[in-house]
């Protein structure tokens, strides 16, 4: 099988980062957010969720709050006098 070819790097177009309180209001649309994964990690994934009796999906939603609130709580503790 033929490898895909891969789009050349382009300049990003994306305004400075922001920090979380200059941040816009979300208009209540969920966002996407596209991975690319290994097959063996993505097969891992499918054994994990179907044991759990879940989606892929919503596991992936679950572990990504989950770890930012860990870290929001870390960056707390840092940031406190």
């Amino acid at each position: 099988m033929m490898e895909r070819p891969r789009a050349a790097a382009t300049k990003s177009r994306a305004s400075p980062a922001r920090s979380v309180t200059e941040a816009p209001a979300t208009s209540g649309k969920e966002r996407m957010v596209h991975i690319r994964v290994s097959p063996e990690l993505h097969r891992k994934l499918r054994l994990i969720v179907a044991a759990q009796d879940t989606s892929l999906q919503d596991w992936i939603a679950q572990t990504l709050e989950s770890a930012v609130n860990q870290a929001s709580a870390h960056t707390k503790r840092e940031a406190a006098p």
